[in-house]
């Protein structure tokens, strides 16, 4: 109970407020106070309790469930229990409270208030501990594997090999997806808004203090969902209510919208800021034009570079690289009214392939593709091989290793023999008189070591020169067996149907794209006709204004369906044709000529 003070002199009053507990915020003493006034000086306030049937009740966490739970019988049977935590509790734990809570004081309501800060690169549970890696990196991979072949012996070769396979897959994967393939974190900071749907100018909401999982609430039509379609506008060009003109998310009493989107990305911040100006002329009617700024602020906000002015038209392809695509957002980090379970609603396949593609598991595919495709080119080069008995032919190359080895012993006694003479002849030489110096044993020596490294660095050459000798014919063998393979490649034919392969592919997404959009119409016409089973006035007054375009789309919609089957039957032909196209892989079989050619340009 506060007390108040309404004057300097006394007496005091108090006001005890509601009788009745409305949250977790206030006091669990209720009551109320009764005066016995006799005279402005003689009084007295007496404070009256009233009982709480289902108080409300905050329980700090202790540690442990026996020291937070310690002591609740001293709250009433019913009682509303908050349990306020500064640290992250498992599911176990938290069931557990709540199902003590429930069997030993009735709970009516338990819930919770955890202000732990979650490390998103951290999973721990009462056993384990996990640690989120970067799929990008070699040392990653190298540690999955030798965690995988842990039970496996393999000799340190075999293990060099396989750490050089990685490398280079690694390698290429991170090569063509470029710098950002490790799928960064990135998090909406700030938003700023001006005449976007029903909205006015200068709007902002600054999402820096919130955390996990945001929602935005409130009564219909006060504009929840534009905010949404605005967040979606500005990050990707779009809106989360299909396919509608920039120029439909203005505010219709404006010229113009924008907004400006602050994100921060690995520990960068970024700006987005996009602008549609709608424009009226007498022919086209409403029309309109978009802008789109991109920049990178330091964290106060203040421009560091300019990206639109330096990468101009790779702005669009450089934010979906920093933030990821509109769709995969939708399923995975932005839920709109009655789609929050959109994502649960998709096939497995796509469930997957979404899943993978969040999280970075689709480089273990990349991987494999990759390997599979080495494999296979190794299958094709054993196919060449002529059938041939290795184990008699490693029995002969063992022997023939022996007989070297023998004749390299009997060469080296005679070397010995012919360096003592030689010896032998250098000194009687020396003790010729002449009158020239007296050579020594030091001499000879030196003289020796000298013949030495000549005959070794001749034996060096002609062993260089057998070895380019034996290169040279084996590239000639190589070429001429290449050159064999594409006299008998039938390849114009392949160009031929590569190109009828291509033209149907091309034409096979332009019926795609119309079929889409006849659908598209055929939606709205049998929207449109719908209305005609709610007015009472039904086909009895067809010119009537708010039914005549409805008329109109009932005496189309026949045809319009029958477009749609059409197109549909043709799309499903053009694509049995293109299927028989790709067993045959052409574009394989011609990027295998062309890898065949270089070769033989590398080898001339």
């Amino acid at each position: 109970m506060a007390k108040i003070k309404i004057r300097i002199k006394q007496p005091w009053i108090s006001y005890c407020g509601s009788l009745i507990p409305q949250d977790y915020s206030e006091t669990e003493k209720r009551g109320y106070i009764v005066w016995d006034i006799n005279s402005p000086t003689s009084f007295t306030a007496t404070d009256k309790n009233l009982p709480q049937l289902k108080p409300f009740i905050t329980l700090p966490y202790q540690g442990t469930i026996e020291k937070t739970l310690k002591g609740i019988e001293k709250y009433p049977k019913g009682s509303r229990f908050r349990i306020k935590s500064d640290v992250s509790l498992t599911n176990v734990d938290i069931n557990q409270i709540n199902t003590e809570l429930k069997e030993q004081r009735e709970a009516s309501e338990v819930v919770w208030k955890i202000d732990a800060k979650i490390n998103s690169n951290v999973v721990k549970t009462k056993s384990i501990t996990l640690l989120k890696q970067d799929l990008y990196d070699i040392n990653s991979h190298i540690k999955l594997l030798k965690e995988f072949f842990e039970e496996t012996k393999l000799e340190k070769h075999e293990w060099e090999q396989i750490e050089q396979l990685a490398k280079k897959y690694v390698s290429i994967i991170t090569t063509n997806k470029g710098t950002n393939s490790s799928n960064p974190k990135w998090t909406i900071k700030k938003l700023e808004f001006d005449n976007m749907f029903g909205y006015g100018k200068e709007n902002i909401i600054n999402f820096d203090k919130l955390s996990n999982i945001t929602g935005i609430f409130g009564h219909n039509t006060i504009g929840k969902s534009s905010i949404l379609g605005t967040i979606m506008y500005c990050l990707y060009d779009k809106t989360d209510r299909g396919a509608i003109k920039n120029q439909n998310i203005v505010n219709v009493n404006k010229d113009y919208c924008s907004a400006k989107t602050t994100i921060e990305v690995d520990g960068k911040y970024y700006t987005i800021e996009r602008r549609t100006d709608k424009k009226f002329s007498n022919k086209k009617g409403i029309t309109s034009t978009s802008s789109l700024v991109f920049k990178e602020v330091d964290e106060n906000g203040k421009d560091v570079l300019n990206l639109s002015d330096t990468m101009k038209n790779e702005v669009e392809p450089e934010i979906r690289a920093k933030i990821g695509f509109a769709e995969d957002f939708l399923l995975t980090s932005f839920a709109s009214q009655g789609e929050i379970n959109q994502f649960i609603k998709e096939g497995a396949t796509k469930r997957k392939s979404v899943v993978n593609k969040f999280l970075g598991l689709n480089i273990f595919e990349q991987i494999y593709d990759l390997a599979e495709e080495d494999a296979n080119e190794l299958k094709i080069q054993m196919k060449s091989l002529t059938d041939k008995n290795w184990d008699v032919s490693v029995v002969q190359n063992e022997q023939s290793i022996k007989d070297f080895k023998n004749e390299i012993i009997q060469l080296e006694e005679k070397l010995a023999i012919n360096r003592s003479e030689l010896q032998n002849i250098q000194i009687q030489l020396s003790s010729i008189s002449g009158g020239g110096k007296i050579i020594t044993q030091v001499d000879v020596n030196t003289q020796t070591k000298i013949v030495d490294d000549i005959i070794l660095k001749l034996q060096d050459r002609k062993n260089n020169l057998e070895k380019l000798k034996t290169e040279t014919d084996m590239l000639s063998a190589k070429i001429d067996k290449i050159n064999d393979i594409k006299i008998k490649f039938p390849l114009e034919q392949l160009k031929l149907k590569l190109l009828e392969q291509q033209k149907l592919e091309k034409s096979l997404n332009n019926l795609k794209h119309q079929h889409d959009k006849e659908l598209e119409l055929l939606k709205n016409q049998e929207k449109s006709v719908k209305k005609l089973t709610i007015v009472p006035c039904g086909d009895e007054y067809p010119s009537c204004m708010f039914i005549k375009d409805s008329h109109i789309d009932k005496s189309k919609m026949s045809n319009q369906k029958l477009l749609v089957e059409n197109t549909l039957i043709e799309i499903q032909n053009i694509e049995k044709i293109t299927r028989e196209l790709l067993k045959d892989k052409i574009q394989e079989k011609v990027d295998k000529y062309n890898e065949l050619d270089n070769k033989v340009i590398i080898l001339q």
